[in-house]
């Protein structure tokens, strides 16, 4: 006999040789036998499982606790992120407008200075200090000076 087939050790084989010395038949007794294999396979498959499906729900609790913080740390860096590239984008921009008046401011100054100088031109012909500097003190508006060499 099979030392894994031993009576002892396999309750198939021992409940297989009662059914045989009790009297009923090989094929039914094969049969019993058969069934409740077939049962206790399904059994441990079930156990191995429901033991596996455990395992990995521990697994992934374990990991969900360990990366959610980390989960949590990086959503907050991209808030900051995002907030930081709104305000640099507002910076640009009131830059880019801020630049734009200065330009415009030139450019209008320029357009002064030069109208001041044709109708200094068509007066005389001469312009002196004393008109080009009150024409500055026009184009720059009451408060600004113009520095003096």
């Amino acid at each position: 006999m099979d030392s894994s087939l031993k009576p002892q050790e396999n309750h198939f084989v021992a409940l297989g040789q009662l059914l045989t010395g009790a009297g009923v038949p090989a094929d039914r007794t094969e049969q019993l036998v058969t069934g409740m294999l077939a049962q206790s396979a399904r059994e441990t498959r079930l156990a191995v499982s429901r033991d596996i499906c455990a395992l990995v729900d521990g697994y992934i609790q374990g990991l969900d606790e360990r990366y959610a913080t980390r989960l949590d740390d990086a959503q907050k860096l991209m808030t900051k992120l995002t907030v930081e590239l709104e305000v640099s984008r507002r910076r640009m921009r009131d830059e880019r407008f801020s630049r734009s008046r200065t330009v415009i401011a030139l450019i209008l100054l320029q357009l002064l200075a030069s109208a001041v100088m044709l109708v200094s031109l068509n007066f005389n012909g001469r312009a002196t200090a004393v008109d080009v500097g009150s024409a500055a003190d026009v184009a720059l508006g009451p408060g600004f000076e113009v520095l003096e060499r």
